[in-house]
């Protein structure tokens, strides 16, 4: 028979509500209390009893996900944030509700019925595209009794809707800056037309590095420098690089604001005869395990998918227990990671 809260009171010397409090992390209880508490539920094999706990608190210890089908199918990357959130939600005693919808509202809606149906006891949204979710729906969604944190970056006039996404203009500024440290002065760019506030604000803060080290291209230059592409289509990064060396390429570096495309530039400019990074240096954005596999290995800004992950589960947490959280759109800083394409190591 497993041991229970009595069991571990007595073994404290605290009452079971005492014990009910510090295994549920309530600020009421000292933190040498709630040490005490865990390490006798430890030693005594503690496992909660969901059906218990549910029918004492209503509710039911299930988080929601949903999750678009264009964003996690074939993407390493959303592997990572699935296993931050099933990391969070293991150690914070959870079970997890996960669906892969359609992207647009439709296929969110009925993912929202059917969870809401399952009663679980918050959500979390994750990467559904500005133009498929608006900020309209959001507020919507927010006048239910049921919380919900979104991930993904998205420019909101709300501040009652609460977000965990990369900081995308940290990431590019320090991208930009590294290649600037590396003596470099003209600094070509590979953005996007099609995800919105991600890339107006990679874009933001490749022009704020660029801005701050006193490096101003004259309205023609820039215009040579930057192509914008769109990024739902495989090949635009090749193209976008066989552009910018068409027209004279007398930059020394590119940005390219996505790793698969800058993977695509590579290749481009590797077919023209040139060599990366000698002619040119080249840094992606996302942090894709394939990129330390190209030659050379691509240096990128590393999205931190699993703290986003972690942290989204952590949020909702909070937002079930206390009802509020004190930061509600938060900002994760991504890593840049340095490999042979910037050249760094050659300067090195």
């Amino acid at each position: 028979m497993s041991a229970t809260i009595q069991d571990i009171a007595e073994q404290v010397g605290v009452n079971a509500s005492t014990v009910s409090r510090a295994l549920n992390n309530k600020s009421n209880v000292s933190e040498n209390t709630k040490k005490r508490v865990h390490e006798a539920a430890r030693i005594l094999e503690y496992r909660p009893n969901r059906v218990a706990r549910g029918l004492a608190t209503q509710k039911t210890n299930t988080l929601g996900l949903v999750m678009p089908a264009t964003s996690c199918l074939g993407h390493t990357l959303f592997c990572s944030m699935l296993e931050g959130v099933y990391e969070a939600v293991q150690e914070l005693g959870y079970s997890l509700s996960f669906s892969v919808v359609d992207v647009g509202i439709q296929g969110e809606e009925a993912a929202i019925r059917k969870l809401e149906e399952h009663r679980v006891d918050g959500f979390i949204l994750g990467w559904f595209k500005e133009k498929y979710i608006q900020e309209a729906h959001l507020l919507e969604l927010s006048q239910r009794d049921i919380p919900f944190v979104i991930v993904g970056s998205r420019r909101l006039s709300s501040q009652s809707i609460n977000m965990i996404a990369c900081d995308n203009f940290l990431g590019a500024y320090g991208a930009t800056k590294h290649l600037i440290d590396l003596g470099h002065e003209k600094i070509a760019a590979i953005s996007s037309t099609t995800q919105g506030i991600i890339f107006s604000d990679r874009f933001a803060g490749y022009n704020a590095a660029l801005e701050q080290a006193g490096i101003r291209y004259s309205e023609e230059v820039r215009q040579r420098y930057t192509r914008e592409i769109d990024f739902d289509r495989p090949g635009s990064g090749e193209a976008a690089m066989r552009s910018l060396l068409d027209v004279g390429g007398d930059f020394t570096a590119v940005f390219v604001f996505g790793d698969s495309y800058a993977a695509e530039a590579i290749g481009a400019i590797q077919r023209r005869g040139y060599k990366v990074p000698d002619d040119y240096a080249v840094v992606g954005f996302d942090g894709a395990e394939y990129g330390r596999l190209l030659n050379p290995g691509l240096t990128t800004v590393e999205q931190p998918y699993h703290e986003i992950g972690k942290e989204a589960v952590q949020m909702l947490d909070r937002l079930i227990n206390e009802g509020e959280l004190t930061q509600r759109q938060v900002l994760i800083k991504p890593r840049l990671v340095i490999r042979e394409s910037c050249g760094s190591q050659i300067q090195g």
